[in-house]
C-alpha cells in the first residue's frame, strides 16, 4: 500500500555513526536511511520486532548519549505515517555490543570471507596512556601494535579463532570469535555474507 510516496515495499537502511562495539558511557547515533522523510515517524526496535519500539522519533536519527550494557542488542528501524498508519518494511538488522570494562575489541560481527581483509581495533576507555596493544588468538600472542589496530590482509581458515586484545595496565578485552567462511561462489551463501 502507498501513502504519498511511502510504500509497504520501502525498506530503510539502518546505519550507525561509528563502531558497533562500545564501552559503557559512550554515545552512539543510529540512522534510518529512507528516501522519503516528510511527515514520517521512525520506530526503533531492539532484540524483537513483536513488542513496542524502544523509541519513536520525528527524525531519522536516534541517539543514546551514555550507553549502558542493557542498550546492547540487535536493532531494527522502520517508518510510518498516516491514520491508520502505513509502515515501511523493517530495516536490515545491526548488532550493538556494549561492554562494562576498560577495553573492548571491535571486530566483525558477521563471518569474514576467505581472502578478504580483516581489521581489528582495540579500544580503551582512556587512550591517552596506552602506548602498546597486544592482540591474541586462542590465548597466543599474535601481534603487537602501537596504534591499537591490527590488519590481516587476506584471511584464511587458519585465522579463525577467539581473539582478544589488551594492555598490561588496562587489562584484556572480552573474547570475540572470528569465523572465516570459504570464498563466495564456492558454495551457496546468503546475500549478506557475500555482499
Amino acid at each position: 500500500m502507498t501513502l504519498s510516496g511511502l510504500s509497504s515495499e520501502s525498506k530503510p537502511k539502518l546505519v550507525f555513526n561509528q563502531k558497533t562495539s562500545l564501552l559503557t558511557g559512550d554515545s552512539v547515533t543510529l540512522k534510518c536511511e529512507l528516501g522519503v522523510r516528510s511527515g514520517l515517524v521512525f520506530h526503533w526496535y531492539r532484540d524483537t520486532q513483536t513488542s513496542d519500539p524502544v523509541a519513536q522519533t520525528g527524525g531519522d536519527s536516534y541517539s543514546i548519549h551514555s550507553v549502558r550494557v542493557s542498550d546492547g542488542g540487535q536493532y531494527w528501524c522502520r517508518a510510518g505515517r498516516g491514520d491508520p498508519v502505513y509502515y515501511t518494511q523493517y530495516s536490515n538488522e545491526m548488532l550493538l555490543t556494549v561492554t562494562d570494562g576498560d577495553v573492548i575489541l571491535d571486530s566483525p560481527v558477521r563471518p569474514v570471507i576467505e581472502g578478504r581483509r580483516l581489521s581489528l581495533l582495540c579500544m580503551y576507555r582512556n587512550t591517552s596512556s596506552v602506548n602498546i596493544t597486544y592482540f591474541y588468538r586462542d590465548g597466543s600472542l599474535l601481534h603487537t601494535s602501537s596504534t591499537g589496530a591490527m590488519t590481516i590482509p587476506a584471511v584464511s581458515k587458519s585465522h579463525e579463532g577467539l581473539y582478544k586484545c589488551g594492555n598490561p595496565e588496562k587489562g584484556e578485552s572480552p573474547g570475540s570469535w572470528i569465523t572465516v567462511r570459504g570464498r563466495c561462489g564456492s558454495t551457496i551463501f546468503t546475500k549478506f555474507i557475500c555482499s
